[in-house]
């Protein structure tokens, strides 16, 4: 999910000394000790080899203001076991407006900082929801076995809001090059939960990047700029944007405008939603050839990237591409999260239609079959039409001969 973001842990000032807050009980640490700048095998002898937390905080805007709660890290062997007197490496992400955390009377900060388990194997961190609640995002605690190249990991977030998805319609705007100008479209964004259940009164953050001579967009009497501005959606989660195309449309280039739960990095969600200028005239497949002649094994796979683009070579947003594959070595290909095509997202020699979204490449998923032949050519097709009737096919291939 985005919103984690890992930031290089700072050196602290040679010469300083650890300083531990302990008290023994069965011959380990009772309380987790703060080791600031040191790294794990100068702060103890006990590598964590898997780390453990609870994926949530807390549930989900179930904390009232300035309430705590404890997430327990846990350090472990490579049999699962708690590991007491280990070394582990605590930073906090903080989203806009959000909380704090601490261990002990050490805060947490957007730096690595090392703690050793007490004696369940255990760094309790504190967590604390600000005075004021923000309307979205999370904050964001994570934990690692090191501070640079860590080979163990695990974070825990408290959502402030129960906004987990947007829906943004129409998909899409307009075909990519079929919009008069001076045409306003009405879009609806739509908050929606984990059940897809609209959010009533969800906080609504929305910005809009324009191409070069690109339109514009507007939440009421209220323009969209490059800037999140953040609404409130209705009764039923729905936020009214307008977008109007300008007066003099360009040739090229994509407006996009992008729904998100607060203004800062460390959101739950976000969707770009675009127009693009330039109509559709191909769609790149990538590689091509699929690999060099006779190269894979048996059940080898390669991911084929579909991009759409426009005759400037500009990627276009909304556009919708028939794929195929033609084979007769029993090979698979197949397309996630985009069909359209009611018979599923397999590919066969019957070409169906997948709509790609805002700035984003569709993946191809081609794999070889078990028993290879020993000649033959594999084709993935991938076929567009422009909005004016232009229809153009490109042509990915993988040989089984030499």
């Amino acid at each position: 999910m985005p919103g984690i973001h890992d930031i290089v842990a700072t050196r602290v000032r040679s010469g300083r000394r650890p300083v531990h807050s302990r008290r023994r009980i069965a011959g380990a640490l009772s309380v987790a000790a703060v080791v600031v700048g040191l790294g794990a095998a100068a702060a103890s002898a006990v590598a964590a080899t898997t780390l453990s937390a609870p994926a949530n905080i807390a549930n989900t805007a179930s904390l009232a203001a300035n309430s705590t709660t404890t997430l327990p890290v846990t350090a472990k062997d490579g049999t699962g076991t708690a590991l007491p007197g280990a070394t582990i490496y605590l930073k906090f992400g903080r989203t806009t407006g959000g909380g704090s955390a601490s261990v002990g009377a050490t805060a947490l900060t957007a730096v690595y900082q090392a703690f050793v388990t007490n004696g369940a194997g255990q760094v309790p961190v504190t967590y604390r929801t600000p005075a004021v609640l923000p309307k979205g995002g999370h904050d964001l605690v994570t934990a690692a076995n090191a501070a640079t190249l860590a080979t163990a990991s695990v974070a825990s977030q408290y959502s402030f809001t129960t906004t987990a998805h947007y829906r943004i319609t129409p998909e899409p705007i307009g075909s990519p090059g079929s919009l008069h100008p001076s045409t306003a479209v009405p879009v609806v964004i739509n908050a929606l939960n984990a059940n897809m259940l609209g959010v009533p009164f969800a906080q609504v953050c929305v910005n809009m990047v324009a191409a070069t001579g690109g339109g514009i967009a507007t939440v009421g009497v209220v323009r969209l700029t490059a800037n999140f501005q953040c609404f409130t959606s209705n009764s039923v989660g729905k936020l009214a944007v307008t977008y109007t195309t300008p007066a003099k449309l360009p040739t090229t280039g994509t407006d996009v405008i992008t729904a998100q739960d607060t203004t800062g990095s460390l959101y739950n969600s976000a969707a770009p939603h675009g127009y693009s200028f330039g109509q559709l005239a191909m769609a790149n497949l990538t590689p091509n050839p699929i690999a060099p002649n006779h190269s894979l094994a048996a059940g080898a796979t390669v991911a084929v990237a579909v991009t759409p683009k426009d005759a400037a070579g500009a990627q276009v947003a909304g556009a919708t591409v028939r794929l195929s594959l033609q084979t007769t070595s029993g090979a698979h290909a197949t397309v996630i999260d985009y069909s359209l095509d009611p018979s599923g997202p397999y590919l066969n020699g019957t070409p169906k239609s997948f709509l790609t979204h805002t700035k984003t490449r569709m993946t191809i998923y081609y794999r070889l079959p078990a028993v290879l032949p020993t000649s033959g050519v594999d084709r993935l097709v991938a076929t567009v039409t422009s909005w004016s009737g232009v229809t153009n096919s490109t042509v990915a291939t993988y040989s089984y001969g030499p």
